[in-house]
């Protein structure tokens, strides 16, 4: 709404009385003073468990059938007991202090939870049984206390902990048990470290030496100047080569079945051959020129690829049998001088043009071929974004 108070009749002195469902209810409204102030309800009642329950019924009557409800609490000392409201899945805690208690009552009092947010900053008394860890989807934001347990205990799908105090140990003991089976269910893993320096124990002079594999490698860590660019290693080999299969079986070894590979691939006077990997799936290639040439050793090396992001400014010497165009998924950053080509060979199911350049007889081809049944019969998408030309962009 523009104007909330006057949408609700409200006339900005004190509390006016309302009746959601079969409660009798005072109500107030804050004014926004500034843009990033909203207005707002304030309901006031004197037993404030009632209001919830009956503000979800209210809600709830709109509904032909039942909807999941997110339960969003903070941890002050106005906070009453927990409200009886049905169907939370969802909910995240927030506050200074959070007593592990207290998160078990509330999952006892909400148990078809599956995914639960923690935003306190000091995480106490939690145990290695807690409901918390039963979760299908865990997110806590300090988790310096926690994430040690959490991650030795936790048996859902989804587990992000942020500025975490982890050793090594911890993560190694964490890998061997979900190689073992252990945490079978979990897909996805988010750590991030509050000391990553500290973690790694690295002295932070110059190279150190660490075994990848059967390899034997120098490495250095790069340490943040600002809030903007984050930790990242280098490592540093006579063979550069070497380096990426190594790391690569190395990661690899982590994982009871074979994953597929991302490639990202940048290509100026320091790109050494091209490393011998497996299971590479989707690649991306930048940097100012790409030749045709290496279009084609490249996907001949790794064949079995599905997507593909090209962003490099120039593509020159491209062929019409090209096997950039056999992908399933192309997508082309600056497809000044290609979009024509890409537009009438390409065979896959995606194909996305950027900055590109065509004309009004390049797309009517396009749609006649496609029309007829002579070309794209497994295109499901075209995205074609124009960069000049005489074909207006809002044709597309």
């Amino acid at each position: 709404m523009a104007d909330l108070v006057s949408f609700i009749n409200y006339n900005g002195k004190g509390h006016q009385k309302c009746t959601i469902s079969d409660l009798n209810v005072n109500f107030g409204v804050t004014v926004a003073t500034n843009d990033k102030v909203k207005d707002y309800f304030i309901l006031v009642h004197t037993n404030v468990k009632d209001i919830i329950p009956t503000v979800q019924k209210h809600i709830l009557s709109f509904f032909q059938t039942s909807v999941p409800s997110y339960l969003d609490i903070r941890m002050d000392e106005d906070l009453p007991d927990l409200p009886k409201i049905e169907g939370v899945e969802e909910s995240s805690l927030s506050g200074e202090n959070l007593e592990g208690t207290f998160v078990e009552r509330v999952c006892n009092t909400y148990p078809n939870q599956k995914c639960f947010k923690i935003y306190s900053r000091n995480f106490k008394n939690s145990e290695k049984s807690s409901k918390l860890f039963d979760l299908d989807c865990l997110y806590i934001k300090d988790s310096s206390t926690i994430s040690p347990m959490a991650l030795k205990h936790f048996k859902g799908s989804h587990l992000y902990l942020f500025n975490s105090e982890l050793k090594m140990e911890d993560v190694m003991q964490f890998f061997q048990r979900w190689k073992s089976g252990e945490a079978r269910n979990l897909e996805y893993l988010s750590i991030y470290m509050a000391d990553f320096v500290s973690f790694i124990n690295y002295n932070g002079n110059g190279h150190q030496k660490c075994t990848i594999s059967d390899l034997n490698v120098n490495f250095g860590l790069t340490v943040p100047t600002d809030d903007k660019i984050k930790d990242y290693f280098v490592l540093v080999h006579t063979n550069v080569k070497d380096i990426i299969p190594a790391v690569q079986k190395h990661i690899l070894s982590f994982f009871q079945t074979p994953v597929p590979s991302r490639l990202a691939i940048k290509i100026d006077k320091d790109l050494h051959g091209l490393p011998k990997i497996d299971g590479v799936e989707e690649s991306t290639l930048s940097g100012e020129n790409l030749e045709g040439a290496f279009v084609e050793r490249f996907f001949s090396m790794y064949p079995n690829q599905k997507r593909s992001r090209i962003l490099a400014k120039n593509i020159e010497n491209l062929e019409e049998t090209s096997k950039l165009f056999d992908l399933d998924c192309l997508s082309i950053e600056y497809s000044t001088t290609t979009a024509p080509m890409a537009l009438k060979h390409f065979k896959g199911s995606h194909l996305f043009l950027f900055n590109s350049e065509l004309k009004i007889e390049d797309v009517m081809q396009f749609f006649q071929r496609w029309k007829s049944g002579e070309a794209h019969q497994n295109l499901e998408y075209l995205y074609i974004k124009l960069k000049s030309g005489d074909l207006n962009i809002y044709f597309i």
